[in-house]
């Protein structure tokens, strides 16, 4: 296990997300019945439910049973980074936007949604800037209803040593072309920006979340990681093979964003522990840095 790794308790997940529901509130913010959300949240209360009555679970299937640990995984960790955004200076204004706009669709950054989904394809943005201000950058976080049609970049940074663009991209396609016509928009929304920055894609959509559920229980920890590293490492070969060259040097050619792409994805899979297998909310980010995108570097942020 990762020496930053922690094991966290089904019950302090439902609490952040009892305590986002209340923030939601307090905001007048509500989720519509029958809604993406709502149905996430439920699910996360349901992973909660049956990990008090054991006896009840042999009655779920495990595909279900997945679906609800990884709701308990994917909106526990949500809702603390939105709790501890919300508790900075200024955080709740620079939020406040996106958290009328996460309710209109899908939450979770640890399963897949559909690339029609407009609200989850802007949530990546929120929790990118969460990540920052958590992190004690002040960020300028662009609103999702009146934004400048993919023509800025979606979060800018600032702390003592400078101002950084971010341009947020979600994948929604196995194409490497489909994806690299991402990254070049990416690119020149950063440009347009006049600042330096970098590109966050979130894979969420096109890692194989069945086949690293099919795999659970995983070894350990380590392994289960492992698995999702190679789930990305596969997307970055396929962008390495078949994008030339010359398609890169155009698209970073401006010098204003950065050849680096941070490439990440977040699954809920089970590992063995030494009382048994536990859900492992599993994050991965590589860091791709020059071109044509030869060389990686791997980080694995904490479970939360």
């Amino acid at each position: 296990m990762h020496p930053r790794d922690q094991v966290v308790t089904f019950a302090a997940f439902d609490k952040a997300i009892r305590d986002m529901e209340r923030l939601l509130e307090s905001l007048g913010i509500q989720t519509a019945p029958g809604s993406k959300i709502e149905d996430q949240c439920r699910n996360a209360f349901t992973a909660l439910y049956h990990a008090n009555y054991l006896d009840l679970r042999s009655t779920v299937l495990r595909a279900d049973e997945f679906g609800y640990g990884a709701a308990l995984c994917g909106m526990g960790d949500l809702a603390k980074k939105i709790l501890d955004a919300d508790a900075t200076s200024g955080g709740r204004e620079v939020i406040e936007p996106h958290l009328r706009n996460m309710v209109k669709g899908s939450a979770q950054m640890n399963t897949p949604s559909p690339s029609i989904d407009a609200a989850a394809n802007k949530h990546c943005e929120l929790y990118v800037a969460a990540l920052a201000m958590n992190a004690g950058f002040k960020v300028d976080l662009e609103d999702p209803d009146a934004s400048a049609g993919g023509t800025n970049p979606d979060v800018l940074i600032d702390d003592a040593t400078g101002s950084w663009s971010i341009a947020v991209k979600a994948l929604h396609s196995a194409s490497p072309q489909s994806n690299f016509d991402n990254l070049a928009k990416a690119a020149s929304q950063i440009t347009a920006s006049c600042r330096k920055g970098i590109v966050f894609v979130n894979a969420k959509n096109i890692v194989d979340h069945a086949g690293l559920v099919a795999a659970s229980p995983f070894l350990d920890v380590d392994a289960a990681t492992d698995a999702v590293a190679a789930e990305l490492d596969t997307i970055a070969m396929r962008l390495r093979t078949q994008i030339v060259q010359a398609d890169w040097d155009k698209a970073f050619a401006s010098g204003g964003a950065s050849r680096v792409i941070a490439l990440t994805a977040q699954v809920t899979v089970s590992a063995n522990f030494s009382n048994g297998p536990m859900f492992v909310p599993v994050k991965v980010m590589k860091v791709l840095y020059g071109l044509p995108l030869l060389r990686s570097q791997e980080s694995r942020p904490p479970a939360v």
